[in-house]
């Protein structure tokens, strides 16, 4: 299949289908330049989160809310970046149940040098886009977003009443048999 008809496909496909292609080539392009620093997507995200957020200590608990990882997860990609000399784990002395996350200075060096590189991957992504283009975009993905952060807190919603209400009645069920 030539490059006119990919792009002519790539066109007609639905919504969802264009957001997953586009997501897959931007974290396989962001893998590639990251793995000349041995380091992957998911753990530049917590770099930079850990940057932004510096002026407090950061927990686990806060950076998988942030990153939207779910615990396990986060805590065998904060270990990895230990091993790696990133990060810094230890435990909070106000409360020792949480563990705070401290950069290395192997990670500030990290970081400084892909700043430049990822200003040049958004340069790459509205190559060939008028400044209004480029402000519209951002617009109209900033509302995907919201919808789709919407159907998905929605959907949990939905999920967590229905084990609640599931619950509640094989726990009628149960009374209604003892009596």
């Amino acid at each position: 299949m030539d490059t006119d008809e990919n792009e002519h496909n790539f066109e007609d496909a639905p919504l969802g289908y264009k957001f997953k292609q586009i997501n897959g080539v931007f974290m396989r392009l962001a893998n590639e330049q990251l793995g000349e620093d041995g380091i992957t997507f998911s753990q530049m995200a917590v770099l930079f989160y850990i940057t932004k957020n510096g002026d407090h200590k950061i927990s686990q608990k806060e950076i998988c809310e942030a990153t939207q990882v779910k615990h396990p997860t986060m805590v065998g990609l904060l270990s990895r970046m230990e091993d790696k000399g990133l990060i810094i784990q230890v435990p909070d002395p106000d409360n020792r149940k949480y563990k705070v996350i401290t950069l290395t200075e192997q990670a500030k060096l990290i970081l400084r040098t892909k700043r430049e590189r990822h200003a040049e991957t958004d340069r790459n992504i509205i190559r060939g886009f008028t400044a209004e283009e480029v402000k519209e975009l951002n617009v109209l993905l900033t509302k995907v977003y919201r919808n789709l952060a919407r159907e998905a807190e929605s959907a949990a919603n939905v999920r967590v009443n229905a084990a609640t209400e599931d619950g509640a009645k094989i726990a009628l069920s149960r009374r209604s048999k003892d009596l």
